[in-house]
């Protein structure tokens, strides 16, 4: 009898839908890993981005990304100074930026807005040439306050990442 309701509990199938073709699933792959490796061809500096950021970002952001309607980006307790991985400022830009134009922006603007606000926040030079080969490799202020959980000790719902708090 437990097996019957296993059974039914499986549901019928419908052939509905096929499986995605490798196009469409990497359309929709765009998350970033800190090592950067899903990363889209494309640079960029803070020279570039200044006038990106000057017409996409200003209105939120705040000149020069010291936060209006939208949080700062830059100075204490912000993006740029906590958390741990370019990679994942480059991520977050390319899925959620500008606000209600998500995915708008080219490869090239979203590394050239990157760089800006890493220079912006002192992390990079004004010419540094940001690319999917040297990002992973930009070091965040806080890079050093966070540590993964030990791999053998992780399970799904955990956070990636411990922040280091203080005493």
């Amino acid at each position: 009898m437990l097996t019957i309701g296993e059974a039914h509990a499986q549901g019928k199938t419908y052939n509905l839908g096929r499986a995605p073709t490798s196009d469409e699933v990497q359309v929709w792959d765009i998350a970033i890993n800190p090592d950067g490796m899903e990363l889209r061809e494309g640079n960029g500096s803070a020279k570039d981005g200044a006038p990106v950021y000057a017409r996409k970002c200003i209105a939120c952001h705040g000149n020069k990304a010291v936060g209006a309607a939208a949080p700062a980006l830059v100075g204490r307790n912000t993006v740029v100074a906590n958390w741990p991985f370019a990679t994942s400022l480059w991520d977050y830009i390319n899925r959620a930026m500008p606000l209600n134009m998500e995915g708008s922006l080219s490869n090239n603007e979203v590394y050239a807005i990157t760089a800006y606000l890493l220079y912006v926040g002192s992390v990079i030079d004004e010419s540094y040439m940001l690319n999917r080969d040297n990002l992973p490799n930009v070091k965040m202020p806080n890079s050093a306050g966070y540590v993964q959980p030990p791999i053998d000790q992780w399970e799904p719902g955990m956070p990636r990442l411990f922040r280091i708090i203080d005493p």
